[in-house]
C-alpha cells in the first residue's frame, strides 16, 4: 500500500489510477493527515467467502417442550398492564 499526497493523486492521476487497476492500493494524504484510501473496486465481494450448509438441519420439533408454570394468558394480562 502506497501513501501519496492529494496534489500527486491530482497531478498523476492517470498514471494513479492505471495502477489501481492492476490491484495496487493508495492511502491518500491532505496536510500529512490520512483522509482517503483509493483501491480497486472488487465486483465480486463475496467472492473469497466460502460457504457450507449446515451440518443438521434444525428443527423446532427438536426443542424440548417445559411447562409453563403460570398459564400464558395471565403473563399477557400483566404484560398488557404495564402499557
Amino acid at each position: 500500500m502506497k501513501t501519496i499526497a492529494h496534489r500527486e493523486l491530482r497531478n498523476n492521476s492517470g498514471e494513479i489510477l492505471r495502477g489501481v487497476e492492476v490491484g495496487e492500493t493508495y492511502m491518500i494524504t491532505n496536510n500529512g493527515k490520512i483522509v482517503a484510501t483509493l483501491a480497486p473496486v472488487n465486483l465480486l465481494p463475496l467472492a473469497g467467502v466460502r460457504s457450507r450448509p449446515p451440518s443438521v438441519a434444525p428443527s423446532f420439533a427438536d426443542i424440548a417442550r417445559v411447562p409453563a408454570r403460570e398459564p400464558v394468558t395471565s403473563v399477557l394480562d400483566d404484560l398488557r398492564g404495564d402499557r
